[in-house]
């Protein structure tokens, strides 16, 4: 078949492919749109095509799954995905469900209201009565309601912070029933229908600080959940009477922290409950010590997009949370979603950088992280890679100081082998008319506005004294701009000049900033030429 044949049927396939995409997402809006006019079954119904038809969802094995998350796998389409967020953005049939427990006495209906409504004497009443029997008491917790498929938990957040305060209604209380379910152990890791947890709907881009709070509960209870239902031991506790006891951890106490134990009375009757700080306990059988591992943190739980909280707040610029998530509970910033972006990469990108004000706080974030690694690292010899023994016992280069060597003879050979090239670069000056010109240049950070020198040392700099510079490199196809904090120094490095590939390929290994730019240590020589230190890549800030 012709070359030409083959590309011409390539393009007709895709043109189909993306008029069908444009089909479905067209369809997809359109059945969302009149959602809340529908009774609620209709809601359901139209909920379930969605989640089948678009999103490729195994709805028979949520029905046989009603305690449980139900079909978690990721949603491998674009469309898929968008239909996804758009479902889960319109809240689905959750406004419709809420109305509806008004209306129905059963008692899992009854117990919802009870969440969402804040009532926390009739939670507890129900909790206390279900208790009796743990898989009753496991159906009250974990059963899903809503085509969402919401835990008591997360409909507890998700429902209850839209709700409008009514008249000579009593006060409402929803930390006091998040305690409560956490409490008697409702799993803080429950996921609705597109793998969205407690987080996502309180600590993402709808989070207020109601929720927030609740959220904190959870992410509490969420540290020691990889306990619950398993055999522990108690170890290191105060009251040295309980050291070596054996019971079965059960709920989370989120005021002290602490998770009860039941502990089998001698006897063989019945069993005595122990609250003990979450510290004190261990996994008492050696199988579950092998097996069982802290869950990762609960910031940082995909959705079926891939996606966590902290990809949504970035997108709807929510500053207050993204600092919350980043410095309290160390939220990850480098979680990819399905399409492959994580929040380093989204911020740190130059069109991420303009549209989030969240992408300044998460570009700090990456930089103290790289900082906090690099401190980590351990000096080793640059010939022989022997660890430094001591801080300060290996010799660094007197020039570049910017590598160590453990012994004169390592030296001697790295300078010899490769150092002696490695040590320093000197950049000629830029070609023939490719020099930047004067003008001005704002530096959007601080808000200032700079006149741009050239190929030259700043003015406070003496020849020969060393002073930092920043690079700046995207492609190697493309040329690397190079300036110091006045910008009295810029000009650019291209490809074709010596030196290039070297410090490109420093510039890329700068983790932190996804390759884009990196600090180095340079100075200009007597003939005006400007030396640099390509040992000498860091993090640094002016």
């Amino acid at each position: 078949m012709p070359r030409s044949s083959k590309v011409n049927i390539t393009d007709a396939a895709r043109k189909m492919m993306k008029a069908h995409n444009d089909k479905l997402n067209q369809e997809t809006l359109e059945m969302m749109d009149d959602m809340g006019s529908l009774p609620l079954v209709m809601q359901k119904a139209r909920i379930r095509e969605i989640l089948t038809r678009q999103c490729a969802t195994n709805c028979n094995r949520n029905d046989a799954d009603p305690l449980g998350d139900g079909d978690q796998s990721m949603i491998r389409t674009v469309n898929g995905r968008q239909a996804a967020r758009e479902l889960w953005a319109t809240g689905g049939d959750i406004e419709g469900t809420v109305v509806e427990l008004n209306f129905n006495n059963s008692k899992f209906y009854q117990f919802y209201r009870f969440c969402v409504m804040g009532d926390s004497p009739n939670v507890c009443k129900a909790l206390k009565e279900a208790s009796a029997d743990q898989d009753e008491l496991t159906r009250m917790l974990e059963t899903r309601l809503t085509s969402m498929r919401l835990s008591p938990l997360v409909f507890t957040i998700a429902a209850g912070k839209n709700l409008m305060p009514l008249p000579n209604a009593p006060p409402r209380e929803h930390a006091k029933v998040v305690k409560l379910l956490l409490q008697y152990g409702a799993n803080p890791y429950a996921k609705d229908v597109v793998g969205k947890t407690v987080c996502h709907y309180g600590a993402g881009m709808m989070a207020t600080d109601w929720t927030l709070e609740l959220v904190d509960m959870c992410i509490e209870a969420s540290k020691s959940a990889h306990l619950f239902g398993k055999e522990v031991e108690i170890i290191n506790a105060e009251n040295a009477s309980w050291n070596g006891k054996r019971g079965i951890a059960g709920g989370y106490l989120v005021d002290s922290k602490k998770r009860i134990v039941q502990i089998q009375n001698a006897d063989g009757e019945g069993h005595a409950e122990l609250a003990v700080s979450t510290t004190k306990l261990q996994l008492a059988n050696e199988a579950d010590q092998l097996s069982v591992r802290p869950l990762p943190p609960l910031v940082d739980v995909q959705d079926r997009m891939g996606s966590v909280c902290m990809h949504e707040v970035l997108m709807s610029q929510r500053e207050d949370v993204a600092k919350l998530l980043l410095t309290k509970y160390d939220a990850s910033i480098d979680i990819e979603d399905a399409d492959g972006s994580s929040p380093r990469s989204m911020a740190l990108n130059s069109m991420g950088m303009m549209a989030s004000s969240v992408s300044p706080i998460i570009a700090k974030i990456a930089i103290a992280k790289g900082r906090e690694e690099k401190k980590q690292e351990k000096v080793t010899c640059d010939k022989c890679k022997a660890p430094e023994p001591t801080p300060g016992a290996f010799q660094e280069c007197a020039r570049c100081k910017s590598v160590r060597y453990c012994s004169k003879a390592c030296q001697t050979i790295a300078w010899k082998e490769w150092h002696k090239h490695d040590c320093t670069i000197v950049l000629d000056p830029p070609p023939p008319n490719t020099a930047l010109k004067s003008n001005l240049l704002s530096n959007n950070k601080k808000g200032k506005i700079y006149k741009t020198g050239g190929y030259c040392q700043p003015n406070n700099v003496a020849v020969g004294e060393k002073f930092d510079i920043k690079i700046q490199a995207n492609d190697s196809a493309l040329p690397m701009m190079v300036y110091d904090q006045t910008r009295q120094c810029f000009f650019n490095i291209f490809p074709s000049q010596h030196g290039f590939d070297r410090i490109f390929k420093k510039v890329k290994e700068e983790r932190s900033t996804l390759g884009t730019k990196s600090y180095f240590k340079a100075f200009f020589d007597k003939s005006g030429n400007c030396n640099i230190f390509p040992n000498s890549a860091t993090l640094k800030q002016w």
